[in-house]
């Protein structure tokens, strides 16, 4: 007989292993092509019940750098813009607001409501519409300011104690005032915030930070309410302090309590530093694009509503699969999500756009059924989606220093698709510029195939198990052989 640990060996040996499939073959054939340092995936097609989530590569440039896992947090970039859109939508569901309420309304008392229109058409109004589709006539991005090196610098990359550069880590962000910013912006004279100004001076040991920027500056471009659509950081940024002054409510807190807590989604934040301590993060890194790389570090905006939420391929993929009901199985009613999906936009004369010319759901960009054939026309990549129905389907992409991003949903066809990466590529470097719309393209298909959950990290090839199978059979027996004469 079997000495009994040579039998538990061959017991264990005979149990089903958890093969690597085609969808773990090309994802790391992928992660070495656009030689990005690591990301996630949650993808969901019609064919299947359930997503495929899974993980790939290193949270950061250290040699000795952990693996990525489904569980990693990863910041968003501006596919961080529907997540702000939907906390406005469920204002709307509580009927705090409409889609067409002007912005002025929901000020505190003492704003000087005038300053919040643009003062070249005093007559239109700004709405919650106009921001979300881009629409408002606020200026695109909150502007960079010369160090003392001649270097223009801005408030989205500063590192704690001086803006001199991309931060190499950032333990804290220190611009977290948002009303007050915004307030510094749009009234010149306006009770000046101080909150983080300690670290935010711009040249080394002087007054001039980004507050001091802020106030008085130009808020507004030449643009009239509704009448171009210009995509602005700055708009959506403010969406954060519009929140907080209609609720009351911290705009995290706000998210937390009416979003992403119904789903689950305990590993998703606007801020960094209120994910869960036991939360892997990956750190932003930037490729050289020749299999190298270094850590740019964590890093922080002012206006973080457009481009700083953090979530993992999980809770992502908790997210996908509320938006494939359009948001009606949790979080709001269809009526609501009638004014989430589909075209929202509208032009300066209150029309709405045609769906072969809009540009926006709420906070998404439209894709749409009356645009398929045009969009896979100028963005080859998608004629993968060419036979889903693309009725109300939308997307967004994100891109900041060492982060990357995608998430595209159908929700008539029951299919989306969320990429995060840790990594950006130098200049001209397509292969990492376009890394997220690459991933998706090759691993849709491989989602039709994959019938399993995903396989528990980490995984090898069906190869490699075959051969360690065999020869830990043989010594099995050799063993066992020796035993039992020793035995006998």
């Amino acid at each position: 007989m079997r000495p009994p640990l040579l039998s538990l060996v061959a017991a264990l040996l005979s149990l089903p292993l958890v093969w690597a499939d085609s969808f773990d073959d090309k994802a790391n054939e992928l992660l070495a092509s656009t030689k990005v340092r690591g990301f996630a995936v949650a993808i969901r097609v019609p064919e299947q019940t359930n997503p495929v989530i899974r993980a790939y590569g290193k949270v950061s440039a250290a040699a000795n750098a952990a693996d990525v896992t489904t569980d990693t947090a990863f910041m968003m970039a501006s596919v961080s813009k529907p997540f702000a859109g939907a906390a406005i939508a469920k204002m709307i569901d509580q009927r705090l607001i409409t889609l067409d309420t002007d912005i002025r309304t929901v000020l505190p008392a003492g704003y000087a409501a005038t300053n919040y229109q643009n003062p070249l058409h005093t007559s239109k109004a700004v709405t919650f519409r106009h921001i979300l589709t881009h629409r408002s006539g606020l200026r695109a991005v909150v502007p960079g300011v010369d160090d003392t090196n001649g270097e223009e610098v801005y408030p989205d990359y500063g590192p704690a104690n001086g803006y001199l550069g991309i931060a190499v880590g950032n333990p804290t962000c220190s611009l977290t005032d948002v009303k007050g910013f915004y307030r510094d912006y749009m009234e010149e004279g306006a009770p000046d915030t101080t909150v983080g100004r300690a670290d935010l001076s711009v040249f080394p040991g002087g007054t001039f930070d980004w507050y001091t920027n802020a106030d008085g500056a130009n808020a507004w471009s030449k643009n009239a309410p509704g009448a171009s659509n210009v995509y602005s950081n700055f708009a959506m940024g403010y969406i954060a302090a519009l929140v907080e002054h209609k609720t009351g409510m911290s705009f995290s807190q706000y998210c937390d309590t009416n979003l992403f807590g119904p789903l689950g989604m305990t590993n998703t934040k606007w801020l960094r530093e209120e994910l869960p301590n036991t939360t892997q993060q990956a750190v932003p890194v930037r490729s050289n694009g020749d299999g190298t790389y270094f850590d740019i570090g964590h890093y922080c905006f002012i206006d973080y509503t457009s481009g700083q939420l953090y979530t993992t391929a999980n809770d992502a993929a908790k997210w996908g699969d509320e938006m494939l009901s359009k948001g009606t199985a949790t979080l709001w009613s269809s009526a609501t999500a009638a004014q989430v999906f589909g075209c929202q936009e509208k032009d300066e004369t209150n029309m709405q756009l045609s769906e072969a010319d809009c540009g926006y759901s709420l906070a998404w960009e439209y894709l749409g059924a009356a645009k398929k054939d045009s969009v896979i026309a100028d963005y080859p990549w998608m004629a993968v989606f060419e036979n889903y129905d693309w009725t109300d389907s939308v997307e967004h992409g994100g891109s900041e220093q060492g982060v990357t991003t995608h998430f595209i949903i159908f929700p008539i066809a029951g299919a989306y698709g969320v990429v995060m990466i840790n990594s950006s590529g130098p200049e001209r470097d397509t292969a990492a510029a376009e890394a997220a719309l690459t991933i998706l393209e090759e691993l849709f298909p491989e989602a039709q195939k994959t019938k399993t959950p995903a396989p528990s990290p980490p995984c090898f090839p069906a190869s490699l198990y075959t051969s360690v199978i065999q020869q830990a059979s043989l010594l099995v027996d050799s063993a066992a052989l020796a035993f039992s004469r020793f035995w006998s």
